[in-house]
């Protein structure tokens, strides 16, 4: 009598979507002569910079929701190398009407760089992620 053998494969281990992203990075930086701030995330980790010196920089871990937003808010983005011909939407950045901001992408190590914008009135392009980035980072909650 033979045996019966399964053709049944061994469930292969999921792989996180944190694990996946490995090679995503996004920045946020907002300055003026008298103010700094910037923001650098990764796939596990958020940093925020709210000076020049970085001597009050805060780092913490990201949770899997928190990147799968951001993540997510990022797909919007339907072609990353058109970011540099993106519009501002208003220019009071130009006449120190608000921070100059911008919002860089990198992927597997190719840079994607927005034109300056307003900080607090991103590209609609860029706005579920520059929100995402905002909230997540505590960047506009006083020091």
């Amino acid at each position: 009598m033979a045996g019966c053998t399964s053709t049944k494969k061994a469930k292969e281990p999921e792989v996180s979507l944190q694990k996946q992203t490995e090679n995503v990075l996004f920045e946020y930086t907002a300055l003026t002569r008298g103010a700094y701030k910037k923001v650098i995330v990764s796939s596990y980790n958020i940093v925020t910079i709210k000076d020049r010196d970085n001597k009050d920089a805060v780092s913490r871990k990201l949770t899997a929701d928190e990147w799968k937003t951001l993540y997510d808010a990022y797909k919007t983005i339907k072609d990353p190398g058109t970011l540099s011909s993106i519009e501002a939407p208003s220019v009071k950045h130009q006449y120190d009407g608000a921070l100059v901001a911008m919002v860089t992408i990198t992927v597997d190590d190719v840079i994607y760089q927005t034109n300056t914008f307003d900080h607090g009135n991103p590209p609609a392009e860029v706005k579920p992620l520059v929100d995402a980035i905002i909230k997540f980072s505590g960047l506009n909650e006083p020091q």
